[in-house]
């Protein structure tokens, strides 16, 4: 009888443990992540999906440059951050919809590494996406061309 009775909450549960609920984010971590397999992170693509205020739009920050400075001294190279930020290229660009994108390039240095960065932004219904490509400056000559055409080809699709 007991094993009858284990047999039907079996059938009618099923032995599948529940789904994880989304817990709300404290900060903005990347929606996909992209890297060499067994490397340490520092050489990756990620895209980031981060809300903002409805209705914001890149341009209320200027101009990529003006952008792309203002970013890297208040989050990047913070004060308290203990690192180097130089911004090396900034360029704003359109789409066949018109949507506007921010292309940075800049290095980032720390006492721990010293990085290489491509960072694209776009802004849409409430939402900032970031699409960042890295590697170890050292590297940069051999994978520029790469995260490069990577960077040139985000896109926001409707």
């Amino acid at each position: 009888m007991y094993a009858r009775r284990a047999q039907r909450i079996e059938r009618s549960n099923g032995l599948d443990p529940a789904a994880p609920t989304r817990q709300k984010r404290t900060v903005a971590e990347p929606e996909a992540a992209y890297g060499p397999p067994g490397s340490s992170g520092e050489e990756n693509i990620s895209v980031v999906v981060a809300p903002i205020q409805p209705g914001f739009k890149l341009e209320s920050l200027g101009t990529a440059e003006q952008a792309g400075r203002r970013f890297l001294e208040t989050t990047v190279a913070s004060i308290n951050a203990n690192r180097e930020a130089k911004l090396l290229a900034a360029e704003s660009r359109h789409d066949d919809t018109g949507q506007l994108y921010y292309n940075l390039e800049y290095t980032v240095k720390s006492p721990q590494f010293f990085r290489h960065n491509l960072s694209v932004y776009a802004a849409r219904d409430g939402l900032l996406y970031t699409l960042n490509a890295q590697c170890p400056e050292d590297k940069w000559t051999t994978e520029k061309d790469k995260l490069t055409v990577a960077a040139k080809s985000f896109a926001l699709l409707r």
